[in-house]
C-alpha cells in the first residue's frame, strides 16, 4: 500500500453502506458485508480471509432499489485479522456502472441536503 494518507489516494467519493453481497472466485464463494461503496470499488467485511490480488465476482443489490449489480473485482488489500478487504472493480458493465454512479449521486445529494 502507498504511504499516502487514505484521503489523498482516493479519487472517488465513498458512501458508507451496509449491503449484503455474494462473492465468488474460482476457489470459493461466500456472503460478505459491503461497508462502503464508490464507483471504483468497495470495502467489505468477511469471516474468511481473501488474499490480496485475488480476482473475484461479486453481486449485490443497492438499497432502496431493485437494481442488482454484477461485476468483477480484484482484492487490492486484505486484513485477515480484522476481517476486512478493499476491492477495486476490474470489470463493470456500462448499465451497472451507471446504476452505481446514479445511486451514489442521489445519496450524495441527500447527505448534502441534510447537512444544511
Amino acid at each position: 500500500m502507498s504511504g499516502l494518507p487514505t484521503q489523498e489516494r482516493r479519487q472517488h467519493h465513498r458512501e458508507s453502506v451496509r449491503i449484503e453481497a455474494d462473492l465468488w472466485s474460482q476457489y470459493d464463494s461466500m456472503r460478505v458485508l459491503i461497508t462502503d461503496l464508490s464507483e471504483a470499488g468497495i470495502a467489505i467485511r468477511t469471516k474468511e480471509p481473501i488474499p490480496a490480488n485475488t480476482e473475484i465476482h461479486i453481486r449485490f443489490e443497492l438499497p432502496l432499489t431493485h437494481s442488482t449489480v454484477r461485476c468483477d473485482a480484484r482484492v487490492a488489500w486484505s486484513d485477515s485479522i480484522e476481517g476486512r478487504a478493499g476491492l477495486h472493480f476490474s470489470r463493470v458493465g456500462e448499465a451497472d456502472k451507471r446504476t452505481i454512479v446514479h445511486w451514489l449521486q442521489s445519496h450524495c445529494a441527500k447527505d448534502e441536503a441534510t447537512a444544511d
